[in-house]
């Protein structure tokens, strides 16, 4: 109870001060009795994201038994095969506002900053690749591609990419970070598998069953392995049983791009009630290019911007003092996130961090969440939300879910919709 009146003292103290900048020095003098004051910079100086225990409870799915921890390990496992990786180069940043790349991008950050050892000499998008520069920061060194759902040609132009870097570094060993494997046209797997089994050194990771066995089967010459999503990385990482109020009782978190499965449409769903969202950074390119007047080809390099309107919409946001203090504790003095600024362009993964941050805040909000996209599945299982997965567009998300998370008591995949709603009342307790 004396905790919490410190923690409502500081926050009246925060709100009003006219930066907003945090300035403890002068601030708590000024404001706080002189006992606050210690406390307060206790939490300023030590661990102080572990302050959040003061204000957070777990959600009441956390006392199942979740073997996510045991994918983690998997995950583990399986990366550890990856030899002679004391530095390396990591390619393809996603330069858009889809979160679950950004997730992805975070685990793979993070396992390497815990592999010993391991010293990252170059990172880019596939937009802004420089071979002179990778060449002087890092001769010779490890290629890592990021994972993701891109390995085939539904994304055309990232793929392409991938083949021409193959292509062209037979010189160095070439790993391929978890992926799912999808090939609409059979002449572009075929060509991508001339390409991939010429190269003497490379391994294919991919995060699901279905992928793998395409893989096998098309890639002989190559080393494929099966592991799970770089994003159960962050499983078990602190902040993540941070207990809000869920707002809305049943939130539809719904692609609409390229991998839109129709028979799944909200309206077809029949569930009154039923609030649908898309990730909420793709409702601020929406509002970048209408501020800008055109396309965004460059989404992130907009940082300043980007950032400022993220910081902006959430203060808008009728927050309470523990969401409040969350958020500034998850963006300033989180572990991990520290961890990201000593590394190169760590600008661009603050973004990621943000971003992640905003998929939190989002889901959190809901008690129940139905999903399309496979990274609302792997967050709602790292946040323990009880949740439906459902088809995208081809078997990725089944696929990964029998793979991986099928034994997960508090989720549950449904391929046909007209039993997606007997599915959340499974999931309420009816």
């Amino acid at each position: 109870g004396n905790k919490k009146k410190i923690l409502r003292h500081w926050f009246i103290a925060f709100r009003h001060h006219p930066r907003r900048s945090f300035p403890f020095r002068f601030m708590l003098k000024a404001v706080l009795p002189s006992k606050i004051h210690v406390w307060l910079k206790k939490i300023r100086t030590g661990l102080s994201f572990h302050c959040l225990n003061v204000v957070s409870r777990p959600r009441e799915h956390a006392k199942e038994s979740v073997p996510s921890q045991s994918i983690r390990e998997t995950l583990h496992q399986s990366l550890e095969k990856i030899v002679h990786l004391d530095h390396c180069v990591l390619i393809g940043y996603p330069d858009h506002p889809n979160i679950g790349d950004h997730l992805i991008w975070l685990g793979e950050l993070f396992y390497l900053l815990n592999r010993s050892n391991v010293q990252l000499k170059y990172v880019t998008s596939h937009e802004y690749f420089e071979p002179l520069t990778m060449e002087n920061l890092a001769p010779g060194a490890p290629i890592l591609f990021q994972g993701g759902g891109n390995l085939g040609d539904l994304y055309p132009q990232l793929q392409r990419f991938r083949e021409r870097m193959i292509l062209r570094y037979r010189d160095r060993p070439i790993v391929i970070l978890p992926q799912s494997v999808y090939f609409k046209r059979e002449e572009n797997l075929e060509r991508a598998a001339q390409i991939f089994n010429a190269h003497p050194n490379l391994t294919i990771y991919v995060r699901e069953r279905r992928s793998y066995e395409i893989a096998v089967r098309y890639f002989p010459n190559c080393h494929v392995l099966q592991a799970p999503d770089m994003a159960f990385e962050m499983e078990g990482m602190p902040g993540l049983g941070f207990r809000r109020k869920a707002e809305i009782p049943l939130l539809y978190l719904c692609r609409t791009d390229i991998g839109f499965n129709d028979a799944f449409a909200p309206d077809k769903l029949e569930l009154p009630g039923l609030i649908v969202e898309d990730w909420p950074s793709y409702a601020w390119q929406d509002w970048w290019q209408q501020r800008n007047g055109g396309d965004v080809d460059t989404w992130s390099s907009k940082l300043s911007g980007t950032s400022r309107f993220i910081r902006e919409e959430t203060r808008k946001k009728a927050l309470g003092w523990r969401e409040h203090l969350f958020q500034h504790l998850w963006q300033a003095r989180h572990p991990l996130g520290f961890s990201l600024n000593g590394l190169p362009h760590n600008f661009l993964h603050r973004l990621s961090w943000d971003l992640f941050y905003c998929g939190i805040r989002q889901l959190s909000r809901a008690q129940i969440v139905i999903t399309n996209r496979l990274h609302g599945h792997i967050l709602c299982l790292l946040l323990k939300i009880p949740h439906v997965l459902v088809p995208n567009i081809y078997y990725k998300n089944e696929s990964f879910y029998h793979t991986w998370t099928s034994r997960i008591p508090f989720c549950k995949f449904v391929s046909d919709p007209k039993k997606v709603k007997k599915a959340v009342k499974e999931l309420r307790g009816g």
